[in-house]
């Protein structure tokens, strides 16, 4: 009678001990390793559209890329275009997150973010048109593609309709500095004359009474432009009021706010490497915003990484080394952008494209 109470209750308890064991190593074999991305970007202040509009674009892209083996979790700095507040949350990031992915914006952000990570373990990927950053370190690519071949795009349309003569009006920002040396390379080399480059703080609300009379007087055929939506909006405001009605070209997606359905010159068109019409009204739909211009190029570069992490061949954390060897390779027939590439550590883009605003509105 014995033996078999102590059977009965010894044969349960080892099947219990079984389960529980089995049900442990399951729960760990269901354990992930967390990824952390960091995006230090401008989220509030007079140029949090921008750092607003990469924020959605990294979320979705998170939501829309279906990942199976890590666990991606963002992590949102605002440096509000400050580069030192840039710097010091790269090295929180890094340093008490264990940050391996960082998201930059613009020369001031990329370049104080690629300062800060010099020599770690870790990429800065930068939404930026200033080559310099890559300098800093062998670490940084550059997420947006170089102005060089927009700025080609838009000279030789210019020369199609045998003008002249421009001015350009853009935020003080080196990476813009940077677009408009391409411009006026490629105006020198078709003969066209800049005669007027002005710049303006993004942080700061603009009149642009003086400076729009200032090119009045100097008689360009076309205002080209580079500056954040709110600017954008009151050039064209001011441009009206004064009765300017100068054709303008804008560098970058063009803001699609219908605010702006009021204030349009007779000619208007932008130039970037840009969605497609069809999913350009579909962005705009999902985010709500004026412009989005960073969207795509976010967006794509973090379905990039989270893509190059989920093809790593083992389930443990990858090597920075590894995942910037296979970013360094990276290029995909099918997103927002097109066909792009990583080329010399910089993501380009086939998908070149002027954009008429006015057929869309009228």
């Amino acid at each position: 009678m014995l033996i078999l109470v102590s059977t009965f209750i010894i044969y349960p308890m080892k099947r219990l001990i079984i389960l529980s064991l089995l049900l442990s190593f399951n729960l760990f074999a269901q354990e992930k390793a967390i990824i952390n991305i960091g995006a230090i970007l401008p989220l509030s202040g007079n140029a949090q559209a921008f750092g607003q509009e990469a924020r959605l674009a990294l979320e979705h892209s998170l939501v829309d890329y279906k990942a199976t083996k890590f666990n991606y979790n963002l992590i949102f700095e605002d440096d509000q275009m400050s580069s030192a507040k840039a710097s010091l949350a790269a090295k929180r990031l890094v340093g008490l997150d264990d940050t391996k992915i960082v998201f930059s914006n613009w020369s001031y952000g990329g370049n104080a973010v690629a300062s800060a990570l010099k020599n770690k373990e870790a990429l800065n990927l930068s939404f930026a048109w200033d080559i310099s950053i890559l300098d800093i370190d062998s670490n940084n690519f550059i997420i947006s593609s170089p102005p060089e071949k927009l700025a080609e795009l838009m000279i030789l349309k210019i020369k199609e309709e045998k003008k002249d003569k421009i001015a350009l009006i853009g935020f003080q920002e080196a990476g813009i500095e940077y677009a408009y040396d391409a411009i006026e390379d490629s105006a020198k080399k078709h003969n066209i004359k800049v005669v007027k480059r002005i710049a303006t703080n993004p942080s700061e609300p603009v009149n642009f009474q003086s400076i729009l009379l200032q090119l009045k007087s100097k008689k360009p055929d076309y205002i080209v432009a580079c500056l954040i939506y709110p600017q954008m909006l009151e050039l064209l405001k001011q441009m009206k009021q004064l009765k300017i009605d100068l054709p303008i070209a804008y560098m970058g997606q063009a803001p699609a706010g219908p605010a702006l359905k009021s204030f349009l010159p007779k000619k208007w068109w932008s130039v970037d490497y840009t969605v497609n019409e069809q999913e350009n009204i579909a962005i705009q739909k999902r985010t709500n915003l004026n412009d989005f211009s960073g969207y795509p190029a976010y967006y794509e570069a973090l379905k990039a990484i989270i893509s190059i992490y989920e093809s790593s061949p083992t389930d443990t954390e990858p090597t920075i080394a590894w995942v910037k060897n296979q970013l360094n390779n990276y290029k995909t027939d099918k997103s927002l952008l097109g066909k792009i590439r990583v080329d010399d550590r910089r993501f380009v883009s086939e998908n070149a494209m002027i954009l008429d605003l006015l057929k869309k509105y009228k």
